[in-house]
């Protein structure tokens, strides 16, 4: 069979899209594109950039799932946003915090 490629996928209420400045905020939504990693850390001590599935109110967005894909470092801006980092093979959950200073530990899923 052929491989078909498309833009934009819809299974029910759920919408597939590769980039998520595409995606609709009232319908949920799974996006790439942007291969979101995340800090774990201080600022001022030791952290590593890790990973991450990125949740918003209605979006997931997907981390590089490959060895050669880069990703782009991203903060948590708004309480609806969430990190799920990714180390070693557990998925943890960052929670949301207010201050940039310091961030409240992982708990893992």
């Amino acid at each position: 069979p052929k491989l078909q490629t498309c833009s934009t996928h819809q299974v029910k209420r759920l919408h597939f899209v590769h980039d998520p400045a595409d995606a609709s905020e009232s319908t949920p939504t799974i996006s790439g594109h942007l291969h979101p990693l995340c800090r774990i850390g201080t600022r001022s001590g030791p952290s590593m950039r890790v990973p991450c599935f990125l949740q918003t109110e209605s979006t997931l967005i997907l981390p590089a799932f490959g060895t050669f894909t880069s990703g782009k470092l991203v903060e948590l801006t708004a309480d609806s946003t969430t990190f799920y980092p990714i180390i070693g093979d557990l998925v943890y959950r960052q929670p949301t915090t207010n201050s940039s200073r310091s961030q409240p530990p992982l708990e893992p899923l």
